[in-house]
């Protein structure tokens, strides 16, 4: 049986640190936790700013000097560049008429169900940000890894993003990420592990017309980013179906167990928390390619009371935030 390490905190370790007087911020991220898998997985931390995180970039390493007698050392230092991410604000609020509450004869049951449905549209939400959210097009959000790794040649990190030979109308990507120190999330300093939830209690709402009602009110808050402090803790395989059905047909072409052998092969030997993640239809495709094959690359184990899909010792999550209709990349 494999156990969970802690030496990487999440989220909802973040949210159990803050005690009693924090039960509610808990609940919220044990909801957001359950909602969301990458959550599970995903060392966060806090971050060195009250909007956002510093950090240096490692873009090369030091090179050291071999030794005679009476010889020198050819002073050298490691490469970095500046780097501040910011956090992603995601709001949501929740209105919900007192008197349809109270049909039931448990307002509060009610509400925590209407809560639990507006919670699961924001951890969606910033499932997918975390893959392919980009400040460019849209500042209020942060910035994932797809606008990071999106060329196969030409940037120092190409060599973590692996592109099939075809050019298919309908792609995927599979990812692997090793959280850790130099790859994580973080929510602002000072903050509550980035969450915030207010009951407000009845509250006469507008409408679009200028008619008034009384609805029950709550508001979530929840502050997020993603820092990639060393490119090479995160690898990105990008594929066409067309691929993936000339290999299940013909047997011909790379297959995806072949490029999730590569992305392996990408990561440094460093510290860290190695997970697969790819979209329902990529497991789909995973799984039938495997039983054309001798080998098995795939098991199943249990990890906190819970059945797991390894691969080579790797857990592979499923995620509706990575998309199956991505444009192929350009280079």
């Amino acid at each position: 049986m494999t156990t969970l390490s802690v030496e990487n905190p999440t989220l909802l370790d973040f949210a159990r640190e803050l005690g009693p007087d924090g039960k509610i911020i808990t609940d919220i991220a044990e909801v957001l936790t359950l909602q969301n898998p990458i959550l599970q997985d995903m060392t966060v931390t806090e971050g060195n700013m009250t909007t956002g995180h510093k950090f240096l970039m490692r873009t090369g390493v030091a090179l050291p000097t071999w030794m005679k007698i009476n010889g020198y050392i050819n002073p050298t230092k490691s490469t970095s560049i500046p780097v501040q991410q910011s956090c992603g604000h995601l709001a949501q609020m929740c209105e919900i008429d007192p008197e349809l509450a109270d049909l039931g004869g448990n307002r509060a049951a009610f509400v925590k169900n209407q809560e639990v449905g507006a919670m699961q549209g924001m951890t969606d939400e910033m499932a997918q940000t975390l893959f392919s959210g980009n400040e460019s097009t849209e500042p209020e959000a942060f910035t994932g890894f797809g606008p990071y790794y999106n060329l196969s040649t030409g940037n120092e990190n190409s060599v973590n993003v692996i592109k099939s030979d075809d050019a298919a109308t309908t792609n995927s990507d599979i990812w692997l990420a090793k959280w850790g120190p130099w790859l994580h999330g973080f929510f602002p300093k000072g903050t509550r592990a980035g969450l915030e939830y207010q009951d407000m209690g009845i509250q006469l709402v507008t409408n679009s017309s200028g008619a008034k009602a009384k609805r029950l009110v709550s508001t979530f808050d929840w502050r997020l980013g993603l820092a990639i402090e060393d490119w090479r803790y995160a690898a990105r395989a990008h594929f066409g179906y067309t691929l993936a059905d000339t290999y299940l047909s013909a047997g011909t072409g790379k297959s995806i167990i072949e490029m999730m052998i590569q992305l392996e092969e990408r990561m440094p030997t460093g510290p860290g928390r190695p997970v697969f993640y790819m979209s329902r239809k990529g497991m789909e495709y995973l799984r039938m390619q495997i039983l054309k094959k001798v080998g098995n690359n795939l098991t199943y184990e249990t990890v906190a009371g819970k059945p797991v899909t390894m691969f080579d010792g790797i857990p592979v999550v499923r995620t509706d935030a990575i998309l199956d209709n991505q444009s192929a990349l350009t280079a």
